[in-house]
């Protein structure tokens, strides 16, 4: 089962919303921008988290996954119409900060992710870029109240994987559902140093501790959610330095291993491994839209 960008206008656009969780400083808000093709977030090295609340971006893909930007021609805009993918990423702040800021942290990610903070946004602090409520009235289709189609945990090539960011993702995971993890995935930033190192993903996972081992085992469904072909992490470079564009080095390898995990859930569904959803794009923009994870309600941890 393959689930790929619509080619054609006249077929539906696939809607994904990704969820990016992980340590401050592991690069979720440059993995953002990646994926939206912009600078939305504000992504710089620190020691706190850049991120206080969670944020959303939102973007008109191609059918190869780049941005849409506005026409060049009599200023006009394209329209949703005309896009292949309709993305919305969440970035949120990091989970291993120390104390009552890391409960805190936990607590808005979990209530601005469940279906039931809806009705507490006031509180809730969850504003989209251009500081919109986006659970207000008129805000449209795709709000955070809709479910993810993938949570992603990001991880740094460059940084150790400690035992609390393994505790941090579980406490997050006690307060979504362990559910989420079925709809989780795991990306190393940073790529590009370990390429020119001349090592891989595998030579990295090699040296994994066993609590990172025991986590990305649980993730994605059948054979591990690190989202790459065979189960392993996917490996991106938000900055590249080798001519590459950042959609092609970071959002390409990215979006594939979400389509890959959604489509394992749509094979879940009922529409099977052999479903060829591929060859018909408005099937697929269906059976994605229905692929969801919504935590029923909040669990207190």
């Amino acid at each position: 089962l393959r689930l790929l960008p619509r080619t054609s206008c006249d077929m539906a656009p696939q809607r994904l919303t990704v969820v990016l969780v992980g340590q401050t400083g592991n690069g979720k808000s440059a993995t953002g921008n990646s994926l939206l093709g912009v600078d939305a977030f504000q992504a710089k090295r620190s020691l706190a988290s850049v991120t206080e609340r969670c944020q959303v971006g939102e973007a008109m893909l191609d059918a190869c996954d780049a941005p849409m930007h506005p026409s060049a021609e009599g200023g006009g805009t394209r329209t949703a119409s005309e896009a292949a993918t309709l993305l919305r990423v969440i970035d949120t702040p990091g989970t291993c900060d120390s104390g009552a800021l890391l409960e805190d942290n936990l607590k808005h990610i979990s209530e601005f992710l469940s279906s039931s903070a809806a009705s507490a946004a006031s509180s809730s602090g969850a504003t989209d870029l251009e500081g919109r409520d986006v659970h207000g009235p008129g805000y449209g289709p795709g709000s955070s109240g809709e479910g993810l189609h993938a949570l992603v945990l990001v991880l740094s090539a460059a940084a150790r994987f400690t035992q609390e960011e393994a505790v941090a993702m579980e406490r997050l995971v006690a307060r979504l559902g362990e559910g989420v993890m079925r709809h989780s995935l795991a990306v190393f930033t940073r790529g590009g140093e370990l390429t020119r190192e001349g090592a891989d993903v595998d030579e990295l996972m090699s040296s994994a501790p066993p609590s990172l081992r025991q986590l990305l085992a649980r993730m994605g469904g059948i054979g591990g959610g690190g989202g790459g072909e065979d189960g392993a992490p996917v490996l991106i470079e938000n900055f590249p330095s080798d001519g590459a564009t950042r959609t092609q080095s970071a959002a390409v390898p990215l979006l594939t291993a979400v389509r890959r995990l959604v489509a394992r859930r749509v094979a879940e569904l009922g529409g099977g491994p052999d479903a060829h959803l591929d060859a018909d794009p408005d099937a697929a923009a269906a059976a994605v839209a229905s692929a969801v994870y919504t935590p029923a309600k909040l669990v207190a941890a």
